[in-house]
């Protein structure tokens, strides 16, 4: 426990949430230190262990983000011993962070229908109630462009795929699953080659600064890496074409990511 303890207290709350979701995981199934303990005892070493979790939520008060997402590793482990304070944490979230104006393209209006006609080709996230991740992207130095918020104000999430093609028609992951890779954010990774449907490997899009302006970058193991001045709805555009693509050819041919870059 005195570790537990220390990471609290010396620890960014990051490192503290990991160990503690660790040490709840081993609990769950009675280990402490790969030594197999009596379930009265790990009941009894799990009520402390949230004792002292409990202790880092007080010093949360202010960052409902990171209460959140520690009360997410508690959760994950099975013990739901402190959601009580949840739906207050995430109003104070989205009071604090709310999100801008949504974007009113066309296409997020044929997102919505084709997730509703068709969920297993288009899965659309709700709209967004809170840019908290923004936040904590641009204390660590990196800023999100304005029209990636605004169109998280309108979904949270897009994942789309090929009506008759086992391949993606394109992405943007979530905000709170962004990450940064050489400077630039993640939109969806590269989906490498299935041994048994023998695709080739496609490329994965992300977002970059240079110069003041902001970029669409066409990511490609195999050729040098392509950009383009960002433009989201011309993406989400491309993308839906992409999905009605009838063979495998044409995917990688006439709307291959590259004809867009």
């Amino acid at each position: 426990m005195q570790d537990l303890v220390a990471a609290l207290d010396t620890q960014p709350i990051d490192a503290f949430t990991v160990a503690l979701r660790r040490r709840l995981e081993q609990l769950g199934v009675c280990l402490v230190d790969g030594r197999v303990i009596a379930r009265a005892e790990a009941d009894a070493r799990v009520a402390e262990v949230l004792v002292v979790a409990r202790r880092a939520l007080d010093g949360l008060a202010d960052r409902p983000g990171d209460a959140l997402r520690l009360l997410d590793a508690v959760r994950a482990t099975g013990f739901d011993q402190l959601e009580a304070g949840r739906a207050e944490l995430e109003r104070e979230r989205a009071r604090r962070h709310p999100p801008p104006a949504p974007v009113a393209w066309r296409e997020v209006a044929e997102l919505r229908a084709l997730a509703a006609s068709d969920p297993a080709v288009c899965r659309l996230g709700p709209p967004a109630s809170h840019v908290e991740f923004a936040a904590r992207m641009a204390a660590a130095g990196s800023e999100l462009p304005g029209e990636l918020l605004a169109f998280y104000a309108a979904a949270s999430s897009v994942d789309l795929g090929c009506r008759h093609v086992a391949a993606s028609a394109g992405a943007i992951c979530a905000g709170d699953a962004l990450k940064l890779r050489d400077g630039r954010l993640v939109l969806f990774d590269r989906v490498r080659r299935h041994p048994t449907l023998m695709l080739i490997e496609q490329p994965g899009v992300s977002i970059a600064q240079a110069l003041g302006t902001w970029w669409l970058v066409l990511e490609d193991e195999r050729a040098p890496a392509t950009r383009r001045p960002l433009d989201l709805q011309g993406f989400l555009r491309f993308a839906l074409r992409r999905v009605e693509a009838p063979t495998l050819e044409v995917l990688l041919t006439d709307l291959a990511w590259r004809r867009f870059f």
